[in-house]
């Protein structure tokens, strides 16, 4: 079976593929966040991601493809099932395979509360990557694959 993913970032030179969550610039009042990913020199690249990733303090709103999905001809599908949100990169016409760069871009609304005790003590907003299998296929894509740190966006 694929090796497990890991929460710290790769030694150099093992050559792993990673995923990271980087905050975007925002717009208004949403959170953007962009999954980016790397290709690692020694890991073949995949031709489909899914993975989930774990809201607090925040609510889905919309999500779009970026360059590297784009460039590989690939869709992107998010299901938002109370705060975790499954995303698919796939396509049903081509075997092309994803390469360095960003996937997708979420857009995510704070969640404020009307109760300031409650607001206090609900903490940050963040965004996380659950370490859930698989992330990538074909299965030899998602050998030593690096999930990064959650991503911390504020206050609500």
């Amino acid at each position: 079976p694929p090796a497990a993913p890991t929460e710290a970032a790769p030694a150099a030179g093992l050559g792993a593929a990673t995923l990271e969550l980087r905050a975007a610039e925002s717009e208004g009042d949403d959170a953007l966040v962009d999954l980016h990913f790397t290709r690692g020199d020694k890991a073949d690249a995949p031709r489909m991601m899914e993975l989930r990733l774990r809201l607090n303090g925040l609510r889905y709103v919309s999500a779009e493809a970026l360059s590297a999905a784009t460039a590989a001809g690939k869709e992107v599908v998010v299901q938002d099932d109370e705060g975790v949100l499954r995303t698919v990169v796939f396509a049903t016409s081509n075997l092309n395979r994803l390469d360095t760069g960003p996937l997708v871009r979420y857009r995510l609304a704070k969640v404020g509360f009307a109760d300031p005790a409650r607001e206090a003590s609900a903490g940050k907003a963040s965004v996380e990557i659950q370490s859930l299998r698989p992330v990538f296929a074909p299965p030899e894509a998602d050998i030593g694959v690096t999930l990064g740190a959650p991503l911390d966006l504020g206050g609500p």
